[in-house]
């Protein structure tokens, strides 16, 4: 009898092993890895792609949810790494189970390329997560364009009295009289002005002026726009309709640019880059009449001129 119930004790005992190592450390749920959520600007489109401006920003938010603790937040493009952020970083305690990071990328190249940001997520157990962020580069809008039409540009006169100049921020022509006073407008509005001598005349920046009876050495800014002779035709000219239409007209123009442009005919259509400080806009000019005001021949008084309409970027 004894040794039946010894028997029985030892079955029980083995039986509570055989319970507790069952519920021991290889039953216990494993923590889950990590996870995300990604939030861009610009959002993505309906196509799950985010379309990017060439040279723009994009913002990248990320919120991980890391049960065995958050380790670090990093961005690649392929292989090239562009941003990390880590516990530290955030200032995180390991315990802390979830962390917001956000990351500002300026994306370059050309318009139309595409390309894949990969976000990976490291928790502390070495768990890692990772997704990915299409992105579509965009050419930038065309600056629209400003016309300024029937704008009279006389001879220059020694006293400054005339209307010899012309802004293109202003839209308006002006008087070097006006400069001089030392008020709106300033030398840093003109942006090019009319000259003329008993052999040729044209139009020049103010940085390139010379001429025998006008001194602007005063002027504290000294604009240097460029010119370039231009083949567009009336049709070609008419088709221009926004900035991007304008920098072409600068850029295939075969001729050199050059501080100072002569025109001849009634039709000529000049194309100019402005001063870097007004961020090298571009624009034509289009020479709609020349006027020989007293009927001389010539066109050096100051009451001979030439009416322009003018395009530049806004």
């Amino acid at each position: 009898m004894k040794n039946l119930m010894k028997l029985s004790f030892i079955a029980i005992m083995m039986a509570g092993l055989l319970f507790t190592t069952g519920c021991g450390k290889d039953d216990e749920p494993a923590i889950p890895g990590p996870s995300m959520e990604i939030t861009t600007t610009p959002i993505a489109n309906s196509d799950g792609v985010v379309e990017v401006e060439v040279g723009s920003d994009i913002a990248v938010t990320v919120v991980a949810l890391t049960p065995a603790g958050f380790n670090t937040i990093r961005i690649a493009n392929g292989t090239t790494a562009i941003g990390e952020q880590t516990r530290t970083d955030l200032g995180l305690d390991p315990t802390d189970l979830t962390s917001t990071a956000n990351f500002t990328i300026t994306l370059n190249g050309d318009a139309e390329a595409t390309f894949t940001l990969t976000v990976t997520v490291v928790d502390e157990a070495g768990g890692t997560a990772t997704e990915d962020i299409s992105i579509l580069l965009v050419a930038p809008p065309s600056p629209a364009v400003k016309a300024y039409t029937a704008q009279l540009i006389y001879a220059p006169a020694g006293d400054g009295s005339t209307a010899s100049w012309f802004s293109t921020n202003l839209g308006t022509t002006v008087t070097e009289a006006q400069v001089n006073a030392g008020a709106d407008p300033s030398s840093g509005d003109i942006d090019f002005g009319y000259y003329a001598t008993s052999s040729e005349f044209g139009l020049a920046s103010p940085s390139d002026f010379s001429l025998a009876g006008i001194d602007i050495s005063d002027w504290t800014q000294k604009n240097a726009t460029s010119f370039k002779m231009t083949t567009l035709s009336a049709e070609d000219y008419l088709a221009l309709a926004v900035g991007t239409d304008l920098e072409a007209a600068f850029t295939d123009a075969s001729a050199t640019a050059t501080g100072d442009q002569k025109f001849t005919a009634v039709g000529d259509v000049i194309a100019f880059k402005l001063d870097d400080t007004k961020d090298g806009k571009t624009g034509v000019i289009k020479i709609v009449a020349i006027v020989d005001g007293d009927n001389n021949g010539e066109f050096f008084n100051n009451v001979d001129y030439v009416e322009v309409e003018v395009l530049v970027e806004q």
